[in-house]
């Protein structure tokens, strides 16, 4: 079995504990609705242009990636690929829109003056959050850990941004998560089995090493305190809980940051066994290949391996 398919299953899984726990219970909600009032201790100005920001940029991130993906993909993965890479953000927009019209929201808590109606999941974090991990998806292996950087970074300022504009409940965020690993991991699938041509060695990528994912975790950490230490400081008003705001973003940050990481990883190793299996070689020497590792096992299959077109 794929292991893109056991990670769609945490994908649903993540959509539904979020939901169920942030929107079916009283305790949930009032979490959730004290994190999404505490934006307002930041400046309402700031806020406004985070919203400006979000509204101009999502739309021109997404279209561009989701074509870069789709050409890449055409020209080195095939057709269906290509289709694959295509069918992720329309799927994607899609279900966000079908999931907010069929899931219920019951107000449980008295008093709550924002909107009763169901906002999970977010479309908005969901279409970025796709639409890079496709990305990641289709690069050649010698681009994917710098692919995978972008894909860390632009994750991580949408949900900065939807969450300072207060678009969206956090709970709604960690939806749109969710559902963006479900789709990207199925799109991945023909993806991945569309490789063809010979290997093509790869440096070692950086979340291979786990200081580099502490280092990671660290700098969108950091990237989140100065984003909210920035905004606090040109003033604002005490409403919700900021703290509890802050706590809650800071943690969907280093979700998303956790997402891109684990995709880039079980992608890198679903790419190289499908590899493997193609030129007909063991995956382990297929990694060595990979890696530039040199093993005469490595530079054989190399050698009887077709040209026509490499990745």
């Amino acid at each position: 079995m794929s292991k893109l398919l056991w990670w769609a299953t945490v994908g649903a899984l993540v959509a539904v504990a979020s939901y169920v726990a942030m929107v079916r219970f009283p305790v949930g909600q009032r979490i959730d609705f004290s994190a999404y009032e505490g934006r307002k201790w930041i400046d309402l100005a700031f806020r406004q242009d985070v919203t400006l920001v979000v509204r101009f940029a999502t739309p021109v991130v997404v279209i561009g990636a989701a074509v870069a993906a789709v050409l890449v993909a055409a020209r080195r993965r095939g057709l269906v690929a290509a289709v694959a890479a295509a069918a992720g953000l329309p799927v994607t927009v899609f279900l966000a829109s079908g999931l907010k019209g069929l899931l219920p929201r019951h107000e449980l808590l008295p008093g709550s003056w924002i909107s009763a109606d169901n906002t999970f999941p977010s479309g908005h974090v969901a279409s970025v959050a796709v639409t890079m991990l496709v990305a990641v998806s289709v690069s050649p292996p010698r681009s994917r850990p710098a692919v995978s950087i972008v894909a860390v970074a632009a994750v991580s300022l949408q949900i900065l941004g939807i969450a300072g504009s207060g678009w969206h409940r956090p709970s709604d965020i960690v939806g749109g998560l969710g559902l963006a690993v479900v789709v990207a991991a199925l799109a991945s699938i023909p993806i991945v089995r569309g490789w063809r041509g010979r290997p093509e060695p790869s440096r070692q990528p950086w979340w291979s090493a786990p200081e580099n994912i502490v280092r990671g975790s660290l700098a969108v950490v950091s990237a989140t305190l100065l984003w909210y230490g920035f905004g606090r400081l040109l003033g604002g008003r005490s409403y919700g809980s900021f703290l509890l705001h802050l706590f809650t973003i800071q943690s969907v940050v280093v979700v998303g940051f956790s997402m891109v990481v684990l995709h880039s990883r079980i992608v890198a190793a679903d790419d190289v066994a499908q590899r493997a299996v193609a030129v007909g070689i063991e995956p382990g020497v297929q990694a060595d290949a990979q890696a530039g590792g040199g093993s005469p096992a490595g530079k054989s299959a190399s050698k009887t391996t077709p040209r026509s077109s490499s990745i």
